[in-house]
């Protein structure tokens, strides 16, 4: 049996589907936010042939750059499951958002479970309101990541750039890029911010998936 939740909402398009299979178990969330960082960190994976001709495969984010990315993706997640709560969420940044991500993720637990048993209508209540509340947040979490990806530590620079195998050139090989910015993934990492489908699910006495695409989600 499915239900449809899904409406559509400035650019953001989200289906949500019941499914009544019966799985025992604690809450646990996969969340939306989450799921799009992922799409755009994955869009800066790179493929090449290094020197000795072996295929290889980079990230063009720098990893301290991928983990902001997450963070700022588990900040939106946070405060729209502590909308779908009824909590307050002032305070959150990226900095302090895994200790309290926990917190809200333990009174989401709390919240669902009655006398050790999960009381699925209201799992499916809450998670309503928490895709909702994704909507919401989308255009400030995009507009985030754009501004991190302008600053000068987004990228590998100098040394950690890899050389390729490069049969064009004199020596043979060249760096992957030249420069502080990996023009040759620009397109498929913009393409990633403004559209990308992500999922999202909750598990308790059954399971919630939710399917979506966020699209033209950078707006001036």
């Amino acid at each position: 049996m499915a239900e449809a939740t899904g409406n559509s909402n400035k650019g953001f398009v989200f289906d949500s589907a019941l499914v009544t299979d019966e799985i025992n178990g604690k809450v646990h969330v996969k969340p939306l936010c989450r799921s799009y960082a992922q799409r755009v960190i994955s869009a800066g994976k790179l493929d090449y042939l290094d020197v000795n001709g072996v295929h290889c495969e980079i990230n063009v984010f720098r990893g301290a750059f991928r983990n902001r990315l997450l963070a700022i993706a588990l900040v939106a997640d946070y405060k729209a499951m502590s909308l779908a709560l009824g909590q307050d969420s002032s305070g959150v940044t990226w900095e302090n958002v895994t200790d309290r991500y926990k917190t809200v993720y333990t009174a989401l637990e709390q919240s669902l479970t009655v006398s050790g048993s999960c009381d699925f209508t209201k799992v499916k209540t809450t998670w309503t309101a928490y895709v909702d509340a994704v909507k919401t947040l989308i255009p400030d979490m995009c507009k985030s990541v754009m501004d991190e990806l302008k600053s000068k530590d987004a990228f590998l620079t100098g040394d950690a750039i890899p050389e390729q195998q490069d049969p064009l050139s004199e020596t043979g090989t060249s760096p992957l890029w030249v420069g502080d910015r990996p023009n040759i993934a620009i397109g498929k990492i913009m393409a990633a911010v403004k559209f990308s489908q992500v999922n999202g699910s909750m598990f308790t006495g059954g399971k919630i998936n939710t399917h979506g695409v966020i699209y033209g989600a950078v707006q001036k």
